[in-house]
């Protein structure tokens, strides 16, 4: 299996399953629970995912020693917190609080099962989606998590996808713009006062940020769940306070919510200035004109 730069190769029995799972579009009916799985793993991607340098057998372990294997296809519920959540260079992401709120969520039990880590982070291709330095970037990597269950178009995950959720958004005056520049969990997840940052808690639409003035708003709703309360300051901007375990964003702008001050001011002092300026050069037009029906005896 090829490798990304600096990740060091898998070890011969890993590579070898890469011999069957490296077909695209392989699907199988699972013997143990019934359902359509989807075996294919792209090589280049799994190489340059987190897991690029793990092997195979270190997750998929009962059951995967005989060919054809005798285990099912999917992974005991929160694989992910069974291995990482003593694991110190992720004790920042607190993955135990992200179970509890993913139990607590309507992704917690739904019509079409209970849904767990795996079935939005793939972990054959998860990479952590706030590395990138560009803001946008970091949004859309968000949000085409949600949109492979909740877009027009579909991903192999079939059994939890729903209806395309664009129609829900006619509210908003520009979906498309709305989606680029904000992450769906940002009012999925929003609470006033929420200072949570792990953003597994997914609330049931009527429940979600839907008012344009719970956002566009001084002291919003959606700056209070996505920066916490403690980093809002009176003037409903945003405070330059330290928050423990999270580092401090002040390039965020939302229309009608992040203030400036001293701008508020300034453009006031300008549109008096305007406004005088005009008043001026009303009256001083008011005099030359009198001055001249005076001197030409009018």
């Amino acid at each position: 299996m090829p490798a990304s730069a600096g990740t060091p190769p898998l070890d011969p029995e890993s590579q070898a399953c890469q011999g069957c799972h490296a077909v695209s579009n392989w699907e199988i009916n699972d013997p143990v629970t019934g359902r359509v799985a989807h075996l294919s793993i792209e090589p280049d991607a799994y190489a340059n995912s987190s897991h690029g340098s793990v092997a195979c057998r270190a997750c998929h372990s009962w059951g995967y020693a005989e060919i054809p294997h005798r285990g099912t296809s999917e992974h005991p519920i929160y694989e992910c917190v069974f291995c990482h959540d003593e694991d110190p260079s992720v004790a920042h992401l607190r993955l135990s609080q992200r179970k509890a709120d993913l139990q607590g969520s309507v992704h917690g039990d739904t019509e079409a099962g209970r849904m767990d880590c795996h079935t939005c982070h793939d972990p054959h291709t998860f990479q952590p989606v706030n590395d990138s330095d560009d803001a946008l970037l970091r949004i859309a990597q968000s949000n085409a998590i949600c949109l492979r269950c909740h877009g027009p178009e579909t991903g192999p995950r079939g059994r939890f996808v729903q209806e395309d959720a664009s129609p829900y958004h006619d509210a908003f005056p520009n979906y498309a713009n709305h989606l680029r520049k904000v992450k769906c969990v940002a009012c999925h997840t929003a609470r006033a006062g929420d200072a949570s940052q792990t953003r597994h808690g997914i609330l049931a639409g009527d429940l979600s940020l839907r008012a344009c003035e719970q956002c566009h708003a001084p002291r919003s709703a959606i700056l209070d769940a996505i920066y916490g309360p403690q980093r809002i300051g009176a003037d409903g901007g945003l405070a330059r306070l330290p928050s423990p375990g999270v580092e401090v964003v002040d390039d965020a702008y939302v229309l009608g919510s992040t203030r400036s001050p001293g701008l508020e001011r300034l453009s006031v002092v300008g549109f008096a200035a305007t406004c005088l300026a005009i008043a001026l050069h009303g009256l001083a037009r008011a005099v030359y004109a009198l001055r001249r029906r005076g001197s030409n005896g009018v």
